[in-house]
């Protein structure tokens, strides 16, 4: 099993025969499976329109799909914050040439219950699921739920979480008397009586402000603290279970920007343990590749269901349904290619082609 990182393809991707470069395609279609974050668009022109405010969009062509099957991935996320660059139109059209081309994708969906669900990719070695989510996104990108009345809105499978800053007694009180001066808590008064609700207009206490947007808390010191949605938690997990009832590997997939300070980490590192030990899954946290410190991508053979009896065959050499075997791609090393039992090795220059 190889896991690689963000795909992005904008240009052909078969062209090219330089040695490096054909070394690491051989690489990704030696596995039973090769998974990739599609962070992506796949769209013709005449589908979706413009949803994004600010950054780069991306937009594929659907012709560029049948490169990323030649190169050999085969299990795909689109949980990720260029997933809706092009509005629900252009998400939608993703999923629709998706399915055209074959290539099973987790992470977004027609509705909330459609993006959480996973997907599944059968090789030699046994199926293996695909759970996909991501905590980077703008609130009318996520998905959500269908009703009698309504059929829920196209968007990616959310893992949402809020923050709040904690801040000394001086601080606080000077954000205090910013929001009185301001007019923000009149103003929140105001929308408290006109029906906003307790999420919209939250009511200020003693030790707890809410001030352009933010939540600040009176303390001794200053911290950045967050705590995931638990709806958002509960259903992933749900899902997991799921997966690993219906497969002997699941891979849960978790595309995140938030790396600005170890306090803002601390959510997935308590959010990622649930999964492991629920499910016996190994979570893929993808981080910016423009952050030097953090690969690429990552792969890993993951624990199989219990008395499955099957193993992934990792490149050309052969793992038994207990091992753990790993190939791993960097961004930071001399290596961006390479197989833990004498596999192969490519320069950064074949990794940014295949980019």
């Amino acid at each position: 099993m190889l896991l690689a990182g963000d795909a992005m393809p904008s240009r052909r991707l078969t062209p090219f025969d330089e040695p490096d470069y054909l070394a690491l395609v051989e690489l990704l279609r030696g596995a039973d499976v090769a998974f990739a974050n599609l962070e992506t668009t796949v769209r013709n022109r005449d589908e979706g329109a413009p949803g994004w405010t600010q950054g780069t969009p991306m937009t594929t062509p659907p012709a560029l799909l049948d490169d990323l099957k030649w190169m050999g991935l085969g299990l795909l996320s689109n949980a990720n914050n260029h997933a809706t660059d092009y509005g629900t139109g252009g998400l939608l059209a993703t999923l629709k040439h998706l399915r055209t081309a074959g290539l099973p994708c987790a992470g977004a969906g027609a509705n909330l219950a459609e993006a959480r669900m996973p997907a599944y990719a059968d090789t030699r070695g046994g199926r293996v699921g695909l759970v996909a989510t991501t905590s980077f996104f703008r609130p009318w990108n996520r998905a959500s739920d269908q009703r009698p009345d309504s059929p829920g809105r196209p968007g990616i499978n959310p893992l949402a979480f809020a923050t709040s800053y904690t801040v000394d007694a001086e601080v606080f009180d000077a954000l205090k008397r910013g929001s009185d001066q301001l007019g923000l808590t009149q103003e929140r008064t105001r929308h408290r009586a006109a029906f906003f609700s307790a999420k919209e207009a939250p009511s200020d206490q003693d030790d707890r402000l809410s001030f352009l947007g933010g939540l600040f808390r009176r303390g001794n010191g200053f911290h950045v603290g967050t705590r995931v949605n638990r709806e958002d938690a509960d259903a992933n997990l749900r899902q997991i279970k799921e997966a690993r009832r219906q497969a002997d590997f699941v891979i849960f997939s978790f595309h995140s920007h938030e790396l600005i300070s170890s306090s803002r980490t601390t959510r997935s590192r308590c959010f990622r343990r649930r999964p492991i030990s629920a499910s016996a899954c190994r979570l893929m946290r993808r981080r910016p590749t423009s952050s030097m410190r953090a690969p690429m991508a990552t792969a890993a053979a993951f624990r199989p269901r219990p008395n499955s009896g099957r193993g992934l065959r990792l490149n050309a050499s052969s793992a038994s349904a207990s091992s753990w075997r790993c190939v791993s791609i960097r961004s930071t090393s001399g290596t961006v290619a390479r197989a833990r039992s004498g596999g192969v090795r490519c320069s950064p220059a074949a990794m940014s082609r295949s980019a």
